[in-house]
């Protein structure tokens, strides 16, 4: 400890001392001594009583003054562990000799020091003005001292992620690597040579490289440090240099800066020889340059040099070692650069580089870019290598266990340990193709950690660290991913995703050689054959064999290889937590959890509660915006084979499909889910086999905790095979006549009940009941429907089966529907009719339209205007809400026309743009063999203020004298009363108006 601290003062004195500080201070008191009767003068004239007087005014200001100045100072560098810069300490002593000189150490100064009395002492200003900058020196210095006293290393045992710092001490070293620092360490120290010595440090990216260099420095030291031996070693980055030139200057600078302790005129050399060494590169091609020594130019001042250094570094008696780490960080002329400098410009007498590079890449690179042409090139620079071996697999699936397991991962899930296992050792883990080294196992880590709590845990932990290898592998395909979903995949039915297929089902065995050959040396699991995904294609491989690009070879492959075992049929998980899960994916892809996430242990609480749980627990999660994640959590859970489970979950269902209406939820994906369940609790291969016939008689069928009305459906939905036939338990082993009979007696219990229940004329439940139940018994199901409307509120009926028209609100028509009870709409109306409520004002009302559709065949909408039903008016409002766009008969009047005349009638179609003018509609109706006419006419605004009685005088004007009609007057006052409009003596001819819509208020 005693040794760091020495060396750290060491370190500090070098800085603060530097000559430039030194001849700036001489020069600043030199010219305090020669300009002694300027400063002198300046003081006299500001700073003595002739301006500031002696008073306590004066005394107490200048006091606090200094003491807050003192406090601030001291509080800034203790409270905040401030460090002062060697300028500011170098400022308080300047100014210490400027205040000391001028007080004390001129006895001709002339003027007076200010002093003030303090408890019977002669006290001087200036005495404080000393004091306080001694003290603050003090406090700079016991600052200091805790500097020198402070841990500087980080405290990295509390850290969320693993950093990538190379290891410095043996306890660190999981890769057993100390027999290779041992044996570099002696080499390095024992080895004295003539020339520069190159060893090189050879192994993958990522292998620990970095670490074992450190590892021998710190060694190095050690021992040269206990033998007080002649070393100089640095560490020499040459990427942290942006452009080629600046290596080669910077590690003479370097170099320069190690040696100037012992010998000015050795670093002074060094810096001119790279000047003249870089002078020579400009002006000659790198390759030639590196094929020569730098003695070869005989004529140079390089040469000169060169020698002239080898004869001092001989005088200096320094062995000097250079370690340059991560040449695979460099591009292809950064490379030959360093190449260049230990080969040529650098290879001084018992110089040793220690060189760690990935020598691979190196050679790829070098060979793309056609610098070099064979991979010896290399081997000519390095005198030894050490290989650094690739690191086995089950070493570094250990260290991954070891360091989640270490986590904070670990103390979140009681089981992580256990499932982080699982997921490793399973065949459809793609571990071994993404991790090759120490530094992989890191970023995948950390990038675990700070993935997998976004998940919840509810991801399939195999499919989860599939996705993060392809994450950070393929980041961009990520993207490409999430904007090409049905291109590269599509969802199903289930709602899964799967990889796309090939739409033949070929897998173009025509590949070439080179492809076939490809395959065999990428794939280390024969199951998985890339040729039947749409994704492949013939060029997939083919072009980057072509163009010797056999990492962008192996990339593609394991790109398609991913998809596959994620979304292919390679990946055999299809439960919930399956990456093929829509839901799951999506969570991936935005790296974002919805915050009303269902988690898995909400919903086995769900299926494994009593049915009141169930209820409040599936309200609860409407309440949360849950549901669709359960359903779609229901899609996925096949694979139980648990009764209880099976059956709390058709009940659960059951319970949504009663909700479905407020939970608005499509009501065929429940009938199917529930099918699928009741199927699992039949099949004998699940080994359950359970009768279902007595479990939903007793648990839903006759259940009164479920409504009658849903009760009815799900009957109907058995008795019409769509809760079973698809999975072969169709009527779940109930006897058809046994079905009949129950949905008979739940059906009248229901109809019993509606009496009540029902009176939202858009409430159409009835109906649908109806249509459920009705396949096979409709003849009985249909008179009970009659029998209950025969009793029942006719008012409600009748709002109910008058549909509106699809674009204005004031057209109607009876639905179609009521022909399914009553075979026609004329029977219908005769129901009305006869019916006990028939004359209540409200069903006078429904009977005038009905006459207006009868008469017109019921093969259009009639306008009419409702004043007394509030059904129809409620129902009205109620509708309009849903309309958009302008009404179309608004500003329309409605005008129907009764006449007994054939002959007005062919008198009317003998002016025929009168009849397209006016587009007037005709229906012929035979009363007990008297034919009637009826004209329907839709009259525009712009015929004025009263349109009935521009038409119907346009009419008598046009049409009478083309008839056997008697040329009698019109009559206009018969309009509203519904008299003859052309009065006759002699015949029985009328024409009368039977309706107007809407009618004007009086």
């Amino acid at each position: 400890m005693k040794k760091k601290y020495i060396k750290i003062l060491e370190k500090d004195i070098k800085k603060s001392f530097t000559i430039k500080r030194i001849i700036l201070n001489l020069i600043f008191i030199i010219t305090v001594f020669i300009y002694n009767d300027f400063f002198s003068n300046f003081i006299n004239n500001y700073f003595t009583p002739k301006v500031f007087p002696n008073s306590f005014l004066v005394i107490s200001i200048f006091i606090l003054i200094l003491f807050l100045s003192f406090i601030g100072i001291s509080y800034k560098i203790l409270k905040n562990k401030y460090n002062n810069s060697t300028n500011e300490i170098n400022l308080i002593f300047l100014i210490l000799f400027l205040v000391c000189y001028f007080s004390y150490w001129i006895p001709e100064n002339k003027w007076t020091l200010v002093k003030f009395e303090f408890g019977g002492l002669n006290v001087f200003y200036v005495n404080l003005i000393i004091i306080i900058l001694i003290l603050t020196l003090f406090v700079i210095f016991i600052r200091y001292l805790d500097y020198l006293g402070e841990n500087k290393e980080i405290e990295s045992a509390n850290n969320i992620l693993l950093d990538d710092s190379p290891i410095l001490i043996k306890a660190d070293d999981k890769l057993d690597y100390q027999e290779t620092v041992k044996n570099l360490t002696d080499i390095l120290y024992n080895d004295n040579h003539k020339k520069s010595f190159t060893i090189g440090l050879v192994g993958p990216w990522g292998n620990g490289k970095s670490s074992v260099l450190k590892m021998v420095e710190k060694e190095l030291e050690e021992k040269i440090c206990m033998n007080n031996s002649p070393f100089i070693i640095f560490n020499f980055l040459p990427y942290l240099n942006h452009k080629e030139n600046d290596i080669i200057n910077e590690f003479f600078t370097c170099l320069s800066n190690e040696l100037k302790p012992y010998s000015g005129k050795l670093s002074d050399l060094i810096t001119e020889y790279s000047s003249t060494i870089t002078d020579i590169y400009e002006n000659k091609n790198i390759l030639g340059f590196i094929e020569s020594h730098v003695t070869d130019f005989k004529n140079s001042s390089a040469n000169e040099l060169y020698s002239l250094i080898n004869d001092m570094l001989s005088d200096v008696n320094k062995k000097i070692i250079v370690f340059i780490d991560d040449l695979d960080r460099l591009n292809k002329d950064e490379i030959l650069q360093v190449f260049k400098l230990i080969r040529n410009t650098a290879d001084f007498r018992n110089t040793t580089f220690v060189v760690a590079m990935d020598k691979e890449y190196v050679l790829r690179s070098l060979k793309k870019s056609k610098k070099i042409f064979h991979s010896s090139f290399i081997d000519k620079f390095f005198q030894l290598e050490i290989y650094l071996p690739e690191i086995d697999k089950s070493k570094l699936k250990e260290r991954f266990l070891l360091e989640l397991n270490s986590s904070i991962l670990n103390g979140g899930s009681p089981d992580f340990g256990y499932k982080i296992m699982e997921a490793i050792d399973n065949e459809g883990n793609l571990f071994n193709d993404y991790v090759k080294n120490i530094r992989d196992v890191k970023r995948l880590v950390n990038q675990v950690i700070y993935d997998f709590p976004s998940t919840g845990g509810e991801i399939d932990m195999k499919d989860f660290l599939n996705f993060t290898y392809f994450k950070l592998k393929f980041p961009n395909f990520i993207y490409i991913l999430k904007q090409g979903i049905g291109d590269i995949i599509e969802l199903d039915d289930q709602g899964k995703y799967n990889l796309k297929e090939k739409i033949d089902g070929n897998e173009n065995n025509s590949e070439s050689f080179s492809s076939d050959k490809i395959f065999k040396i990428l794939s280390k699991q024969q199951s998985f054959n890339p040729k039947k995904y749409e994704l492949y294609n013939e060029e997939f491989f083919n072009n980057c064999l072509l163009e010797d690009q056999t990492i962008d070879c192996e990339n593609k492959y394991l790109l398609l290889k991913t998809l596959a075992f994620m979304f292919g049929i390679e990946n055999t998980n299809n439960d919930v937590s399956s990456i093929k899960n829509e839901n799951n994916l999506r969570i991936l892809l935005e790296q974002k959890v919805p915050k009303n996430r269902l988690i898995n242990n909400e919903f086995t609480t769900l299926i494994n509660s009593e049915l009141e749980n169930i209820i409040n627990i599936i309200d609860e999660f409407y309440k949360n915006n849950k549901l669709e994640q359960l359903l779609s959590r229901f899609n996925f859970f096949t694979a139980s084979k648990n009764e209880s489970e099976y059956k709390n979950s058709i009940l659960a269902l059951v319970y949504i499909f009663e909700k479905r209406r407020d939970f608005s939820i499509y009501e065929a994906n429940i009938i199917l889910q529930i099918s699928v369940f009741a199927h699992k609790l039949n099949d004998e291969e699940e080994g359950l086999n359970i009768d279902l016939k007595q479990w939903s008689l007793e648990n839903i069928f006759q259940n009164k905790t479920f409504n009658i009305e849903t009760r009815v459906l799900l009957l109907g939905h058995l008795r019409n095979g769509a809760l079973g036939s698809k999975f072969k338990v169709t009527l779940w082993r109930f006897k058809p006549l046994e079905l009949n009979e129950l949905i008979l007696k739940l059906f009248q219990e229901y109809l019993e009940d509606s009496a009540s229940l029902i009176s939202n004329p858009n409430n159409y439940s009835l109906y649908h009941v109806y249509h459920t139940i009705k396949s096979g018994i409709k003849n009985e199901v249909t008179k009970k429907i009659i029998e209950f409307w025969s009793t029942s509120n006719l008012e409600l009926l009748c709002a109910q089966i008058t549909d509106l028209d699809s674009w204005p609100s004031s057209s109607f028509k009876i639905a179609d529907v009521i022909n399914e009870f009553f075979n026609s709409k004329i029977n219908f109306i005769q129901f009305v009719k006869s019916h006990k409520d028939s004359n209540n004002s409200e069903i006078e009302e429904f009977l005038a339209l009905y006459n207006l559709l009868q008469i017109s065949e019921f093969k259009y909408t009639c306008m009419f205007k409702f004043e007394k039903s509030t059904l129809m008016l409620a129902k009205i409002e109620y509708l309009k809400q849903f309309k958009i766009g302008k009404d179309e008969n608004q500003g329309l009047t409605q005008l129907v026309l009764e006449t007994n005349s054939l002959n007005f009638i062919e008198g009317l179609h003998s002016q025929k743009d009168l009849e397209r003018k006016y587009g007037i509609r005709i229906h012929e109706y035979n009363f007990s063999n008297n034919v009637v006419y009826y004209m329907f006419v839709y009259l525009k605004e712009n015929l004025g203020n009263n349109p009935v009685l521009s038409f119907t005088q346009e009419l008598y004007r046009s049409i009478l004298p083309f008839t056997d009609w008697e040329k009698t007057a019109f009559v206009a006052n018969n309009i509203d009363n519904g008299k003859n409009l052309i009065p006759q003596k002699n015949n029985n001819y009328y024409l009368k108006v039977i309706s107007i819509e809407p009618r004007k208020k009086q």
